[in-house]
């Protein structure tokens, strides 16, 4: 599964895929617990797309691994 923050406006037609860090973009935080938090998908692999050096990385994957919730 791949994901990311959107640094792109809702329903902006730019066809570009710009990244931004995991609670900076315009998705949020919140939204991407409740996605890596669904019952279908929280046991898959995630590949994370933002801007980011190997320590930024392994925050994000911290963050969400704790904020990670069982979804009924």
């Amino acid at each position: 599964m791949r994901g990311d923050e959107s640094r792109g406006i809702s329903g902006q037609l730019s066809r570009k895929d710009r990244h931004a860090r995991i609670g900076e973009g315009h998705i949020g935080l919140e939204a991407l617990v409740r996605v890596v938090s669904h019952p279908v998908l929280r046991d898959l692999p995630f590949v994370l797309e933002t801007p980011n050096e190997l320590p930024g990385y392994a925050s994000e994957i911290k963050l969400l691994r704790e904020r990670r919730v069982e979804l009924t």
